[in-house]
């Protein structure tokens, strides 16, 4: 059960980040190598 919950806590984690970077590359339209 407490695994489940850290599961969810980075499965969070990257949809934040994922949101974070494609804030930052979408208007700026920079290709990442």
């Amino acid at each position: 059960m407490e695994q489940n919950v850290k599961l969810k806590a980075k499965d969070d984690e990257i949809k934040n980040l994922t949101t974070v970077v494609q804030r930052y590359v979408a208007p700026s339209s920079i290709n990442l190598d």
